[in-house]
């Protein structure tokens, strides 16, 4: 019974975890993210505020993410209904990016970041030197898989947005127009009487 209101609760508030959801992500990448490298002239400074910065970001995407995956699933009726369907694949596909994100690669982006600073500190960093290239190489292709990533995550958040908003639309529509059909006849049995 416990187990039933709490997902009765993440129902209720689905929209308001995929709304900050959205709102967290677009936030982070149309103006932390640029303002940090604008304001900074250093990028490997800014690299080393985005290791500690970005683990509490993923980690409140997977916990918004949860949340809503877990409202979400009461809602569905998987049986019968395809767009539910759908619906329920696309957002396991945007939380295993929050997952993704947390576990695998911020801690990868951090280490590898942290590696290459040590070594720049120690001054390892000559061009001959294959360890510091290699990671170089590694650390820039996490860095743009994240990115591409986290494009495709913010357009799958948006399609979700859009998708609920349109679900409620079309049940207020519906109830709208049930209570208008009811008064009507409510109308047509008073003045008869």
């Amino acid at each position: 019974m416990k187990h039933h209101k709490i997902l009765e609760f993440l129902s209720q508030h689905i929209y308001t975890f995929i709304f900050a959801w959205l709102l967290l992500s677009l936030t982070v990448d149309t103006m932390v993210i640029p303002t940090v490298f604008r304001t900074l002239k250093n990028p490997e400074l800014g690299g080393l505020i985005g290791i500690k910065i970005f683990p509490m970001i993923n980690t409140l995407e997977v916990i918004l993410g949860g949340f809503f995956f877990l409202g979400l699933i009461p809602r569905l009726n998987i049986k019968t209904q395809i767009n539910h369907r759908v619906l329920l694949v696309i957002s396991l596909i945007v939380v295993k990016f929050a997952f993704l994100f947390r576990f695998y690669l911020s801690p990868s982006i951090r280490d590898l970041t942290l590696k290459l600073h040590s070594m720049k500190s120690a001054g390892e960093t000559q061009i001959e030197n294959a360890e510091y290239l290699m990671l170089k190489t590694e650390h820039s292709s996490f860095h743009h898989l994240y990115v591409n990533l986290e494009k495709i995550k913010v357009f799958l958040l948006l399609i979700l947005c859009l998708w609920l908003f349109w679900e409620s639309w079309k049940k207020f529509s519906l109830a709208y127009k049930n209570s208008r059909e009811t008064s009507k006849e409510i109308s047509k049995e008073t003045s008869v009487i």
